[in-house]
């Protein structure tokens, strides 16, 4: 899956502020003398797993993508137990469980979310999380986007598509799984840059801030915590 958002990962090397509250959400479920296997999928620059190892020590980690450039960026950070994989998950087959996923902006990139989300379940474990943080929309409304970055000369893309958190909630009840939404918010301001698909805030004032990007479109951000039965 080719796309132009990669950008925002290239030069960066800390984690971002979602990412800082998605491992502390971890933290309340998980001890950090478990042992396990983490899944992450769309791991970008593997920023996230390399911190999650610092703080999970006995957790065996595996990041997948679709961008040979992310992967390559990810392989780079050579530390013990981490591994990346160029690979559509759709499309991973091993017969392997994991105790902990992580699925950070991947749905928005699938029509279906139906099958995304049971292929992600398909590969966790019984009595394990997995964790969906992307954009959902409050009102009952889903939206397939496709768009194309005139500022990198991209082809048309995905990457935007919205499920209404009715629609997520109605699919998950009726598998009977145990679930949850978060929002996220940011406490601070993000300003425009030169590649306009990059989000940004907008501000009225302090207390109301919303996040937009550069197709016009506001994203409504949440976690998405699944426990499966």
């Amino acid at each position: 899956m080719k796309t132009s958002q990669t950008h925002t990962y290239k030069k960066n090397i800390g984690l971002k502020y979602h990412q800082k509250i998605l491992l502390n959400i971890i933290k309340q479920n998980y001890n950090k003398k478990d042992s396990g296997n983490i899944l992450d999928i769309g791991c970008a620059n593997g920023i996230f797993l390399k911190n999650f190892i610092k703080e999970f020590k006995n957790y065996n980690s595996i990041g997948i993508d679709t961008s040979s450039e992310m992967i390559d960026l990810a392989k780079k950070n050579k530390i013990e137990n981490l591994n990346f994989l160029k690979k559509d998950f759709m499309k991973y087959d091993k017969k392997f469980h994991f105790d902990i996923i992580i699925a950070s902006g991947v749905l928005a990139f699938y029509d279906d979310y139906t099958k995304a989300i049971e292929k992600m379940l398909s590969l966790l474990k019984k009595d394990s999380y997995l964790y969906i943080f992307g954009t959902f929309n409050s009102a009952d409304i889903d939206t397939l986007i496709k768009f194309r970055n005139n500022y990198t000369n991209s082809s048309w893309e995905k990457g935007l598509n919205s499920f209404s958190v009715k629609s997520i909630s109605k699919f998950l009840k009726k598998k009977k799984l145990k679930f949850y939404f978060k929002k996220f918010s940011l406490p601070f301001n993000l300003k425009k840059k030169d590649n306009p698909i990059i989000s940004y805030t907008l501000n009225f004032s302090k207390k109301n801030r919303i996040i937009l990007n550069g197709a016009n479109i506001r994203m409504e951000l949440f976690y998405l915590i699944i426990k499966k039965r």
